[in-house]
């Protein structure tokens, strides 16, 4: 689905995430922050991340736009293993995403009802996500499928 220069920037841009909410989380922990200052950071980190990543897709998009060939172009192998291979990798996602949904409910039942139902939108969101994906890249697989049945 990305091609090296979006995995190399994705990664590094989770990366990146990951120690900002680290730190924060320690600032915390170690009292450096109080719950009110936290709340602040982590709502002001929470719209960067989101930001960040709407750039980051949609240059993702921009590119790929660029490199994508017309509907009726044949598919060369490696393209073709390439969204097969994402294929799969989607519906793997889309079957153990719900699986870890319902096993992080069971383990949150005593758990404040508010960040229960953000965890549960944010699931929700990222199976919905992948599932939309999975179609598209499916349907331009049998478009491909169709159109060499067309030729020959």
């Amino acid at each position: 689905m990305f091609d090296h220069w979006a995995t190399k920037r994705l990664y590094l841009l989770m990366a990146c995430l990951t120690v900002v909410l680290g730190l924060l989380v320690f600032g915390e922990v170690s009292g450096h922050l109080s719950p009110r200052s936290f709340a602040i950071a982590a709502a002001c980190f929470l719209i960067g991340s989101f930001v960040g990543l709407t750039i980051f897709f949609n240059n993702v998009k921009a590119r790929n736009q660029l490199s994508t060939p017309a509907p009726g172009s044949p598919m060369d192998a490696a393209t073709r293993k390439r969204l097969q291979d994402g294929v799969r990798t989607l519906r793997r996602m889309v079957f153990v995403l719900p699986v870890l949904l319902v096993i992080g409910l069971w383990d949150t039942k005593d758990q404040p009802l508010w960040a229960v139902l953000g965890g549960v939108a944010v699931s929700i969101t990222i199976t919905t996500i992948c599932f939309i994906g999975m179609r598209k890249a499916q349907a331009r697989l049998k478009e491909q499928d169709q159109a060499n049945e067309q030729r020959s």
